[in-house]
């Protein structure tokens, strides 16, 4: 079963990689272990995480995956602070940084909390942490670089100043500014660069060995000392991770399980337009004359006002003039075009839980995940499905839909909201399989 560890600037995913086989993802932050936790990992690791901009990892999520039984271990950075505050729940913790926050040595987030740079540039540290600071000048007073009490001295300016304006070149040109000895400046500095000490970086090594022993000596999952209760906010964080998670596919494919019906497909994507534009005063869309044209050809041909007799009759009883017919055409030109140009999918998983049918298209979307999953396939193309895209399209259209299919598929496309043919192809690829395997073991799939 798989190991995961949450790592950024503390030490990389190539050096981790070389230690221990595992999956590494970027530091983490709210919401992650959630995600990373339900595709059932045998163990989590939390080196690194977010503290500032962007929301950390919840207690609650930690303590949720723990109670499936999966082993989350901390160390380092995060990690140690959720593995102190947790350690009586099951995480278990790992290194000198962790063991100071247990014992209440150390208190502040803003001791292991550094600046560092995008993951682009693979987290580059640029400041150093606080922990760092006092292994190393701990360090250089047992090799007698540096005295006590100036170590002291320079432990309490780093800890005044903001964590990430903490650096050795400034530190030591403040302390030699405030009256710092000269020559115990120059053993010191002399000292530094092969003496510090990245007490961080030794600890989430000691906690993959950690990792690597459970490996070797658990081989099932432990049950935790309690039952999570469920309350109301956490409910509301759950939907809240979900309603972020486009990305990783699963709010689309809720969307994709509305698709299959696309009159109410439409109806939700306009009542998700008019949520939008009630939060975007001022934005017109678009209304060009192309546009106009075509909404009124296609709202006349769904009402079937083919001849300009019946057009006129329509007109009367719903109390327009043409003139009062073409601007309700052009603000209905200009929500196709912000239909067509904005990704709605938030808003409407929103209408869907405001309507009371988000846990019924969830309920069909995981089900539809979790097999294809466990099939090793979980986007097929359709040529697993073994027939051409014809037969395929005929499939969906006569069995699903239980229609006929279209000679001209444009209409449904704009209707279903399928940006291009490869992705309706794929979308009814997956439910093909689906379905012919859920039918063969169950007789009936349940949505």
């Amino acid at each position: 079963m798989t190991f995961v560890v949450f790592a950024g600037p503390t030490i990389s995913a190539a050096d981790i990689t070389s230690v221990m086989d595992t999956v590494v993802l970027p530091p983490v932050s709210m919401g992650d272990v959630y995600r990373c936790g339900r595709t059932r990992p045998r163990a989590i690791g939390i080196v690194d995480g977010y503290f500032d901009g962007v929301p950390s990892v919840w207690h609650k999520e930690i303590l949720w995956a723990i109670e499936q039984g999966i082993a989350v271990f901390g160390a380092a950075s995060m990690g140690a602070l959720r593995a102190a505050e947790l350690r009586a729940f099951g995480m278990r913790g790992v290194g000198r940084i962790f063991e100071a926050f247990r014992d209440g040595v150390l208190e502040d987030d803003d001791e292991v909390a550094i600046q560092h740079g995008p993951a682009e540039i693979g987290y580059l540290p640029l400041s150093e942490p606080m922990v760092n600071i006092r292994a190393t000048l701990d360090q250089a007073v047992r090799e007698g670089a540096i005295g006590r009490q100036v170590a002291e001295q320079l432990s309490a300016m780093a800890k005044a100043s903001f964590y990430p304006e903490r650096r050795w070149r400034p530190l030591l040109e403040r302390a030699l500014a405030d009256g710092l000895d000269k020559e115990a400046f120059k053993v010191f500095e002399a000292w530094l660069p092969q003496g510090k000490v990245d007490q961080k970086r030794l600890d989430a090594l000691a906690m993959f060995e950690a990792m690597k022993a459970f490996r070797r000596e658990e081989t099932g999952p432990r049950t935790a000392g309690y039952r999570l209760e469920w309350t109301t906010m956490w409910a509301q964080a759950l939907r809240d991770i979900e309603a972020t998670e486009m990305d990783l596919g699963y709010g689309s494919a809720i969307i994709d399980e509305l698709r299959h019906d696309p009159q109410r497909f439409r109806v939700v994507r306009r009542n998700a337009t008019a949520r939008l534009l009630a939060g975007r005063a001022g934005n017109q869309g678009s209304d060009t004359a192309r546009d106009v044209a075509r909404a009124s050809t296609r709202f006349r041909t769904e009402r079937r006002l083919f001849t300009q007799a019946a057009f006129d009759g329509w007109l009367i009883d719903n109390d327009l003039d043409k003139s009062g017919f073409e601007q309700m055409i052009e603000g209905e030109a200009r929500l196709a075009a912000t239909e067509a140009d904005t990704d709605l999918r938030h808003h409407m998983l929103d209408e869907l839980r405001l309507g009371d049918t988000y846990g019924e298209l969830a309920k069909g979307a995981r089900r539809k995940r979790d097999l294809l999953q466990g099939l090793g396939m979980p986007d097929p193309a359709p040529s697993h499905t073994g027939l051409t895209v014809l037969e395929l399209r005929r499939w969906f259209f006569e069995t699903r839909l239980n229609r006929r299919m279209p000679a001209d598929l444009t209409d449904f496309f704009e209707d279903a909201g399928y940006p291009d043919n490869e992705t309706f192809d794929r979308a009814i690829a997956r439910e093909y399989i689906f379905w012919s395997r859920a039918g063969t073991e169950n007789n009936s799939p349940e949505e």
